[in-house]
């Protein structure tokens, strides 16, 4: 059976997480007063990621456009504080960054 057939509550996955948690934590000296966060999904939720991490709801963040992710993660980030789009690309269909 692969891991992704397992119950995440069950004995094997759970020897398997605190596995990869144990030795990531000895690999990056990660003190023992943290845990390890393994969370799904892809790069689009990193966007809300970013912003819940590092903002306040009325922070003024000022972001560069360079690429449609950079379009993506503005769009994230007005759900989560008053972000400035203080460069963008889109218009010259992002061949320059400034």
């Amino acid at each position: 059976m692969s891991v992704m057939e397992m119950s995440h509550r069950g004995k094997e996955f759970l020897s398997i997480i605190q596995k990869a948690e144990s030795d990531l934590k000895a690999l990056l000296d990660i003190p023992a007063e943290y845990a390890v966060l393994f969370l799904q999904g892809g790069a689009t939720s990193q966007f809300a990621t970013i912003s819940l991490n590092l903002c306040k709801r009325d922070d003024l963040v000022d972001i560069l456009v360079t690429g449609s992710w950079g379009d993506k993660a503005f769009k994230e980030a007005q759900k989560f504080c008053k972000p400035s789009v203080i460069w963008s690309g889109k218009s010259e269909k992002y061949t320059k960054i400034p």
